[in-house]
C-alpha cells in the first residue's frame, strides 16, 4: 500500500508534502520523515548530515512561505519534475524545481547529490500554466 497516487497530481502533492516535511521537521521527527519521504542515495545521506547539525524544537508560526501552486516540468510513472511556486513574506516569489522517483509503491523527494546544488530560484511572476492553491497576487 502506497501514499500519493502513481499520477501527476500525485507526484506534484508529494513533491510538495515532502518538500515543507523535511524543511519544518522538529528534532523528534526528522530522521524517520527523511526516510520515508526522501529517495535513497547521496542527497538523502547530504541532507541528514547538514540536518543532524541544526536544532528545531518549535513550529513555524510566523514567517512562513505560502505554497501558491505547482507546475508540472516532467513526468513518467517511474520519475516526475515538479516546479513548486511559493510567496514569502517580502513578497518575494520563488521556485522550487523537485525531482520525484517511484520507490516502494510511492513518491519519494530526490534529493540533489551535491550540497551546492541549488533548485530554488527567484522568480518575477508565477507561469501562465501554474496549477494554483491561492488566487494570484
Amino acid at each position: 500500500m502506497g501514499g500519493f497516487d502513481r499520477s501527476p497530481a500525485g507526484a506534484a502533492l508529494a513533491a510538495i508534502h515532502a518538500t515543507v516535511r523535511i524543511s519544518v521537521a522538529p528534532d523528534s521527527d526528522w530522521a524517520v520523515i527523511g526516510h520515508q519521504m526522501l529517495a535513497p542515495g547521496a542527497g538523502r545521506d547530504a541532507w541528514a548530515l547538514a540536518r543532524a547539525q541544526i536544532s528545531i524544537t518549535a513550529p513555524v508560526t510566523d514567517g512562513a512561505p505560502k505554497i501558491l501552486g505547482y507546475t508540472l516540468a516532467g513526468y513518467s510513472p517511474d520519475v516526475a519534475e515538479i516546479d513548486i511556486y511559493s510567496l514569502h513574506p517580502d513578497n518575494s516569489l520563488t521556485r522550487n524545481h523537485t525531482q520525484l522517483t517511484w520507490h516502494h509503491n510511492d513518491w519519494r523527494l530526490q534529493l540533489p547529490a551535491t550540497p551546492d546544488t541549488n533548485p530554488v530560484a527567484a522568480v518575477a511572476v508565477p507561469p501562465a500554466d501554474l496549477i494554483a492553491f491561492t488566487p494570484p497576487r
